[in-house]
């Protein structure tokens, strides 16, 4: 949500209103060339003359699920835009439509990521994910626990960061094994701990 221009007051009277239904496809721009001539604006004439509007022109925000919102262009007197003026509004309604994708698919990842986050965490089991080059990607809560790491200190970083160097190039040797194999495998590896080996 974003204005320019507009007072508050307006912006409330008309919050709510669109010529489209939610989810609507196919939507096309709508122009009111004299919002004075138009009865079914009746009810917003005193707050399009309190803001010295007098022409509109609004463009669908759309992704692939169909309309999310508008765009509206204003006039402060009677005004029929130009195709110029059309193709212009919609190139930048593009621009938003493309960014509340990459933020709705962002915010998905993130939900996605802590739904993930919050099952390894609640596992008995110590879980990581390493990339090919043996940096941690992501730790659990239990490696944290038997380890006394966070998280935050060990993603980035290698085995060799944080156990003795034979510990840290067997893991490592286990690691290659596992990539060279390409397919699970059973390992057994020890690791000296608070209360032993």
């Amino acid at each position: 949500k974003a204005s320019w221009g507009l007072s508050t007051a307006y912006q409330a009277s008309v919050t709510g209103h669109s010529p489209w239904s939610p989810g609507e496809k196919d939507a096309q721009p709508l122009t009111v060339p004299d919002v004075q001539a138009v009865e079914s604006l009746a009810r917003y004439r005193e707050a399009f003359s309190t803001e010295g509007i007098r022409a509109l022109a609004m463009i669908p925000l759309a992704l692939d699920s169909g309309v999310f919102g508008k765009m509206v262009l204003y006039y402060s007197e009677t005004h029929q835009p130009s195709d110029d003026e059309l193709e212009i509004a919609q190139a930048i309604a593009a621009h938003v439509n493309l960014a509340t994708q990459h933020k709705r698919a962002e915010l998905a990842r993130l939900r996605s990521e802590q739904r993930l986050q919050a099952i390894l965490n609640n596992s008995a089991s110590v879980i990581f994910l390493k990339d090919p080059e043996g940096n941690y990607q992501l730790v659990n809560r239990r490696f944290e626990e038997l380890f006394h790491i966070a998280p935050d200190q060990v993603v980035g970083r290698t085995d060799y960061d944080f156990f003795p160097v034979e510990t840290a190039r067997q893991f490592r040797e286990n690691d290659l094994a596992v990539l060279t194999a390409g397919k699970p495998l059973a390992i057994e590896e020890h690791v000296r701990q608070d209360d032993g080996l």
